[in-house]
Order: structure tokens, then C-alpha cells, then sequence
């Protein structure tokens, strides 16, 4: 149950131009040259993972808290129904999209035989994702976005 509010906090930090993580670490603070990120999921468990490229050590401490504390005021501060009306709008708006080809609607459709949903009624799916509230969103992220439950990578190449 809790993977649909998981989906939107997605959609929240990392989907777009105008997501939390974007706005902030590659626009407002400029602190990496690249970002993305996203939920993995393999059967009953799901990663959100985040990936940044900065310039140095310096630009990569402070984007890992810049991102720990975006996670951090999903779990104390409930999020704006406009932004959330904003991150529901893009999550349909990919959701149609994966019906464009006769590719994507196969890859679709055996998605989502092996959902819990089932093929017969993805429309019931799509309204779970939707029906997501704000305080399901806070709930989730201080269920899950804990230090314990964290894993900071720091990749550095010379």
C-alpha cells in the first residue's frame, strides 16, 4: 500500500523541473551538474534511489544535505495540495504515456498481471496513485526515510 504514496514522493522530489530536488540542487543552490533518480522496485520491496554529479568533494557534501534535508521536510512538514496536485498531474500524464506503442501497452500489460491490480481494471491503479494525501505522503516518508534506513554512496573518480 504504502509503494503508491512511495510513487508520488517520486514524482515530489525528483520528476521534472519544477521537483523539490531539482529546483533546488540544480537550479536555486546550482551544487551538480547532474541528477536523477527514482524508484526501483522488485517484488515486495522498493529503493528510491538518487544520483548526483557535482564538480568536487565541497559540492557533494553539500548536495547529499541538501537532499537529506528535502527528505527530512517531507517527514516533518506536509506538502503544499498544489504541489501535490502538480506531481499527480505528471505521474497521469506518464501513466498514459506507457500506452503509446504497442511496445509500451505489452510491457504495460504484463506489469500489470503480476501487480496485485491485475489487468482486468488498471483504471482502479491509476486512481490509488491519485487518491494519495498529504499526510500519507508524511506518514510514508517518516516510515522510510530514516538514517537507518539510508545508504550514501560517495563515488569519487580521479
Amino acid at each position: 500500500q504504502d509503494f503508491y504514496a512511495l510513487t508520488i514522493i517520486d514524482y515530489l522530489l525528483l520528476k521534472g523541473k519544477t521537483s523539490r530536488l531539482y529546483k533546488r540542487i540544480m537550479t536555486k543552490e546550482n551544487l551538480a551538474i547532474y541528477l536523477n533518480g527514482g524508484i526501483e522496485k522488485r517484488k515486495d520491496a522498493a529503493v528510491l534511489k538518487i544520483f548526483a554529479i557535482t564538480n568536487n568533494e565541497t559540492m557533494a557534501e553539500i548536495c547529499q544535505k541538501a537532499i537529506l534535508s528535502e527528505l527530512q521536510r517531507l517527514r516533518s512538514s506536509s506538502v503544499p495540495d498544489s504541489e501535490l496536485e502538480k506531481a499527480r498531474n505528471l505521474f497521469r500524464r506518464d501513466y498514459f504515456r506507457r500506452l503509446a506503442t504497442s511496445m509500451d501497452k505489452a510491457l504495460f500489460l504484463a506489469e500489470m498481471h503480476f501487480s496485485p491490480v491485475g489487468v482486468e481494471n488498471p483504471t482502479m491503479d491509476l486512481k490509488r496513485y491519485l487518491r494519495v494525501t498529504p499526510f500519507e505522503i508524511t506518514a510514508v516518508a517518516s516510515r522510510y526515510f530514516t538514517p537507518e534506513n539510508t545508504v550514501i554512496l560517495n563515488v569519487r573518480t580521479r
